[in-house]
């Protein structure tokens, strides 16, 4: 039987190979333990300025909607019955419906009257709830109401009136400014889901803009991804007239349906970008789509554009 014999200088030189792979093997995972240590570190600053900035976004955006529509009508110095019928067409309509749930002795009857209304298709009685898709008028005056009935018992002044003297040949009139006022309450409320809406197309440019090979060799940039936000955010400003028209028509459906169309836009984005996405997002896209559906009647449209093929 033959017998290989092996000369210790090639066990001496599988050793010292082996022993190199080792601490080549220990250098790598050392450095990518850093590289997720520093990433960590990195990932609280900049999530802390991307909230920051979007929320900026969202206050200017908002200023800027509120600034236009006083600017066309001079809202702040007309008469309550002014201002409501600074509401044309079926602008008026939608805040009348608000206006009879938060005139109603109680919640429950405004709800009854705008379920079984006669007045608006005489003689018929019909469900404007459903026809007209008035849960966001719903809404609103179930929270005047009880935001009324808080700042009642906390003493808190709503709003502030004055008399508005207008000009020769024009009576002074009585105006009021602030929450406290239906008028203001009900457009400020679709001025600040607009506002909102703003920051959220910044977070999703900021989304589309990421790149997961680019993040992973430069996790220290803070400002590689944000730049896709502030470029979304300006070409919007850019078009803004062809993007909303909330600043002149606060009331109508679109006003407070559109911004839960762009957050589920954000979050279907993020689910096609994530490989193994939580549950908790599928129950958030329900609950925006549900939400969106009931805000606007023609909503199928918008959302037809995901079926294909």
């Amino acid at each position: 039987m033959a017998v290989t014999k092996r000369h210790p200088n090639q066990n001496d030189s599988s050793s010292k190979r082996n022993m190199g792979r080792s601490r080549f093997t220990k250098r790598n995972d050392t450095k990518t333990a850093k590289e997720n240590e520093s990433g960590k570190f990195w990932t609280i600053p900049r999530t802390i300025f991307v909230v920051t900035f979007a929320i900026g976004i969202s206050v200017v955006h908002r200023n800027h909607i509120a600034n236009m529509f006083e600017s066309d009508r001079h809202f702040s110095h007309l008469s309550t019955l002014e201002r409501e019928l600074a509401f044309r067409t079926e602008m008026g309509l939608y805040y009348s419906y608000f206006k009879t749930i938060i005139t109603a002795d109680t919640a429950l009857d405004g709800m009854r009257a705008i379920m079984y209304d006669n007045i608006t298709e005489y003689p018929s009685t019909i469900n404007t709830l459903k026809r007209f898709n008035l849960y966001p008028e719903v809404t609103l005056g179930l929270a005047f109401r009880m935001y009324e009935q808080i700042s009642s018992a906390m003493n808190w002044q709503t709003k502030v009136c004055y008399t508005v003297n207008r000009g020769e040949g024009y009576e002074p009139v009585q105006s009021c400014e602030g929450l406290g006022e239906p008028s203001y309450f009900f457009i400020e409320s679709a001025f600040l889901l607009n506002g909102i809406m703003m920051g959220v197309f910044f977070l999703f440019g900021t989304l589309l803009s990421y790149d997961a090979r680019y993040e992973e060799s430069t996790s220290r940039s803070l400002l590689g991804c944000p730049f896709g936000g502030v470029i979304t955010v300006a070409a919007i400003f850019f078009n803004h007239g062809e993007c909303t028209r909330v600043q002149w028509t606060p009331p109508l459906r679109e006003s407070f349906a559109y911004p839960f169309f762009v957050l589920q836009i954000l979050v279907v984005s993020y689910i096609l970008r994530t490989p193994r996405p939580s549950y908790k997002f599928s129950v958030m896209v329900a609950l925006l789509n549900t939400t969106f559906m009931a805000c606007w009647q023609v909503t199928f449209a918008c959302l037809f554009v995901y079926l294909h093929d």
